[in-house]
């Protein structure tokens, strides 16, 4: 079993890994990440390097202070139960989660990715699944008041695809149950989820209903 430093150790590694932070910078940073997360009141995150055909299109972003946070909170309820994060109790404490912003249907209203992330020793496998970098991760929309849940998936990571399926873009899913930090633009392996508009939730392309063939008549000779 992995001791406290090393699981601490692993998610700086993670962590710097995923924003693209060089050792380098990363021993310069290591020593300041905690009073970063604990006392600024705005973290931005850069979006991963832009450099290749499966170009990113998403940059995840920690802003306690937007309301794509709170609604995500929100959303991240059923995970945050019981923990210090429950945004139903009084003395909560603000998770770590980075939202992405972007308009999955181009309505012009935007929608939003998120995850959690953990940083904290306590919260190894609380969130995730322990020992991978798979994540929960959320799609929605809507308002501070009325967010409005698209889809929840497992993942390493998520892009949004260039095609569009029942007026929404499809997602690309990568997963690998390992700990290893995926980069959309460097990976050509992934799951595509489309949106179920009877389910009016984002599902696997490969679980969705196909449409029936009509069979063709009979031609009696």
């Amino acid at each position: 079993m992995m001791d406290k430093a090393g699981r601490y150790g692993r998610k700086v590694r993670i962590l710097f890994q995923k924003f693209g932070l060089s050792m380098l910078g990363g021993i310069l940073v290591a020593g300041t990440l905690a009073a970063t997360f604990a006392h600024a009141d705005y973290q931005k995150f850069p979006g991963l390097p832009k450099q290749s055909k499966n170009v990113t299109t998403l940059k995840y972003v920690f802003n306690p202070k937007n309301d794509s946070y709170d609604m995500a909170w929100v959303l991240m309820a059923d995970i945050f139960k019981n923990t210090t994060y429950d945004p139903e109790i009084v003395h909560r404490e603000p998770p770590y989660m980075l939202v992405a912003e972007t308009d999955l249907n181009q309505d012009g209203t935007k929608d939003y990715i998120a995850y959690p992330f953990e940083m904290a020793e306590y919260d190894e496998g609380a969130f995730c699944k322990i020992g991978t970098t798979i994540c929960p991760f959320y799609i929605f929309t809507g308002t501070a008041r009325q967010p409005i849940l698209l889809g929840k998936i497992y993942a390493n990571a998520i892009d949004v695809g260039k095609t569009v399926t029942n007026g929404y873009n499809t997602l690309k899913v990568f997963t690998r149950e390992d700990d290893a930090v995926i980069a959309p633009e460097h990976a050509n392996y992934f799951d595509t989820y489309k949106y179920d508009p009877q389910k009016k939730q984002y599902v696997n392309a490969l679980a969705m209903p196909q449409k029936k063939q009509t069979p063709k008549p009979e031609i009696k000779k």
